[in-house]
Parts: structure tokens; C-alpha cells; sequence
């Protein structure tokens, strides 16, 4: 863990406390202020009692706000200073980049805006044995090997070291691209950041004549931006390998921010609410899919519950592979349909919506039983699909 991720951690852990502290006694002074608004008001004295009980747990909170704040400024300088100059950095092994990575999933976005967190929000890049790779570097290193590239980009909360061997060995002698992002960030941020790195690329490997991208689940979606960001990049890209993407949204964030909407119409509960919407753009995306700005039809990702996406098909070149998971039910029961891989619904998954709207969109769907929505990053189905893509002729 490097100087600048260790004094980060501290910062962001002062966060932590701050946030959870002020849930707290925004519920305090709720149910302080529903009390000042009850029959009990009437009682004389009351009033005066609640008041000065009032301003005195506010001045103890703001107090405990502002040590925190202090203490935070206090240890980060000594944590950098006692830090070894050759400290590797913490997203590099598997264990501290799934931590940043879990951090980064659920408030990554919000770590980033903020210069002295931001250390624990790796940016887009290349990667090579959790190890960051400036495509300068990759470039050279690829110069006689790299006519069809696969690049694969992990889902929300993962790394690219989530990737099982067996399906990295499937793309054979293609060129495999690691792509790690910070999936807290939203999605178009994530795509567009993704077009320039591989318009860089392409650049650079000009005897590159096909792309296949395989994203799981939120990297389906940050390649299907990349591809619409940039026409040099799409008109390379001959497949999309999505798995279990959540194309028409997830339930989970559906269900959870109607939860949210709910606990903010009531005074106690409000400041819950207020923590919920803390969570990052990259999950509130995944509400409905969204992959541009313009699909939020410019309201708060906080009150919104309508979808309002808009529909695009890709190229008719591009061929589109859904890859879906249903667990534990069986595929053509109504209930796998509507669990579906536990994370994604069925429909959600095989961008049903897409199809609907668009008649000559038609992906080619592979449904994959007793299959949770995390196996599809090692399932053997999906390593055959893969070789059986690359063994296309098109290229």
C-alpha cells in the first residue's frame, strides 16, 4: 500500500465515521423534532427542556464531526511518512484490489471527487498480472501478434483478476486485453474513458482487424458505450459477449431505490434515505441500464424510478451473444424467468427491451442452468462460447 493509498484510507475512514455519525443524529433530531411538534409541547416547561437538550446534542455532534476531522488531518501525514518508498501499491494483489474495488463499487465516485481519497480509486487501465500496463507498453509489446484482440472487462465490484484461467486460455492465439475500471464511476464515464484507451491502442496496432469484447454483467455496458463513443473502435468490433448484463436494468437497484423513495416521504427515516443515496452512480446506473447521461432524461438518479433509457442497436455488423444465467430454477419455468441469475433478470439479460424496439436487433442467446450470475466469470460454457466465436471466420 503506497504512501498516497494509505493516507487516502485514512481520510476516507474519517469519512466513514463522519457519514455514519451524521445518520445518526439526523435521526436523533427527527424524532427530536417530532417530539417538539407532539401534544407534549403543551406541557409547560417542555418545550424549553427538549430546546436546550436539542442544541446540546447538536453542538456534541458537530464537535465529534470536526475531532474526527482534526485527527484524520493529524495521522495522515505521519501514515505517509512512515510509509516505505517502495510500497507496492494495494490494487495490485488480489486481495487489496478486491477491497478497493468492493470500496470503490459502493462509493467509488464520490472517493474520486475528492483529491485526498482519490488514491483509492484506480482509473481505467491496462493490467498484467494486477500490475498497471501503459498501452505504449502494450503496444510494442504486440506489434506481430495482435490481428484479433479480446478484450474483457470485469462487473461491478470486481477486478480483472476475477477472470478464471479457463476462459482467459479460450481466446487461443488472439490477444487477450485485461481491462480494469472503477465500476463506482458512471457508466458513460467508464465507456468513454474506454474508447480513448483503445482508439490509443488501435492507433498503435494497425494490423488489428477484429475485436471481440467480453463484459460481465456491468462491463457489457461500458463496452456497448465505447462502441457508440467511438466509430473507429466499432467498426474493428465484430462481437459482443455480454454476460448476465443487466441490458434492461437490475431488480436489485430497482428495488432498493424504491425502498429509498419510500424512507425519504417520512421525517425519521429520512436521513437512512439520504445515506442509501450515497451509494455510487456506477450502481445507479444499473437501475435501468443506463449507459449515457441523456438516458437519465435529465432527473436525479435520487427520485427517478421510471426508466427512460434510450434504445439503440449496435451495428448490423456486430454480432451480440446474451449469455444468461438461471439459477436455481430451470430455464423454461416461470420462476427461473423471473429470478433469473439472481442478480439479473432473464429478460434483462437477453435485452429483451432491445429486440422489442428494434426488430432487426436480435442476439444470439445462450442460457446457461443452475448457473448463479458470479460463476458466468469461469463457467466452461462460456470459455466453449468464446473459442467457438474466435473460430468464426470473419476475420
Amino acid at each position: 500500500m503506497t504512501a498516497e493509498q494509505r493516507s487516502a484510507a485514512v481520510f476516507a475512514g474519517a469519512e466513514l465515521v463522519k457519514i455514519v455519525h451524521g445518520t445518526v443524529a439526523g435521526m436523533r433530531k427527527a424524532q427530536s423534532d417530532r417530539i417538539s411538534s407532539s401534544p407534549l409541547r403543551l406541557v409547560p416547561g417542555a418545550s424549553q427542556v427538549t430546546d436546550v437538550v436539542d442544541q446540546s446534542m447538536t453542538i456534541a455532534e458537530q464537535s465529534v464531526a470536526a475531532t474526527v476531522a482534526a485527527v484524520a488531518e493529524i495521522v495522515a501525514p505521519i501514515v505517509r511518512w512512515g510509509t516505505p518508498t517502495d510500497a507496492a501499491p494495494m490494487d495490485t494483489s488480489v486481495r487489496g484490489g478486491a477491497v478497493l474495488a468492493a470500496i470503490g463499487a459502493a462509493v467509488g465516485d464520490s472517493l474520486a471527487e475528492e483529491a485526498h481519497t482519490r488514491a483509492l480509486v484506480p482509473e481505467l487501465s491496462l493490467r498484467q498480472d494486477g500490475r498497471v500496463i501503459a498501452p505504449a507498453d502494450f503496444v510494442e509489446s504486440h506489434q506481430d501478434s495482435a490481428e484479433t484482440l479480446v478484450v474483457f472487462l470485469h462487473g461491478l465490484g470486481c477486478t480483472e483478476l476475477n477472470w478464471r484461467n479457463e476462459v482467459l486460455a479460450a481466446v487461443g492465439s488472439a490477444v487477450p486485453v485485461l481491462v480494469r475500471y472503477p465500476t463506482g464511476s458512471a457508466v458513460t464515464d467508464n465507456g468513454e474513458a474506454l474508447a480513448a484507451m483503445m482508439d490509443q491502442l488501435l492507433s498503435g496496432l494497425p494490423q488489428c482487424q477484429r475485436i471481440v469484447f467480453v463484459g460481465h454483467s456491468m462491463g457489457g455496458l461500458v463496452a456497448w458505450r465505447a462502441m457508440e463513443v467511438s466509430a473507429a473502435l466499432s467498426e474493428r468490433v465484430s462481437d459482443l459477449i455480454t454476460l448476465g448484463t443487466p441490458h434492461g436494468g437490475s431488480p436489485i437497484e430497482k428495488g432498493a431505490q424504491a425502498a429509498l423513495m419510500v424512507l425519504n416521504a417520512f421525517s425519521a427515516t429520512k436521513p437512512l434515505a439520504s445515506l442509501g443515496h450515497r451509494r455510487s452512480a456506477g450502481i445507479k446506473d444499473l437501475r435501468h441500464g443506463a449507459i449515457r447521461v441523456e438516458d437519465w432524461a435529465g432527473r436525479d438518479p435520487d427520485t427517478a424510478l421510471r426508466d427512460r433509457s434510450l434504445l439503440r442497436p449496435l451495428p448490423p455488423h456486430i454480432t451480440h451473444h446474451a449469455v444468461v444465467a438461471i439459477w436455481p430454477e430451470p430455464a423454461d419455468d416461470w420462476k427461473g424467468s423471473l429470478i433469473g441469475d439472481g442478480a439479473v433478470r432473464r429478460a434483462s439479460a437477453e435485452a429483451q427491451e432491445h429486440s422489442e424496439s428494434h426488430p432487426e436487433f436480435q442476439p444470439k442467446i445462450t442460457v446457461l442452468e443452475s448457473s448463479s450470475h458470479l460463476s458466468l466469470i469461469g463457467h466452461p460454457d462460456v470459455a466453449d462460447l468464446i473459442a467457438k466465436v474466435l473460430g468464426d471466420s470473419r476475420n
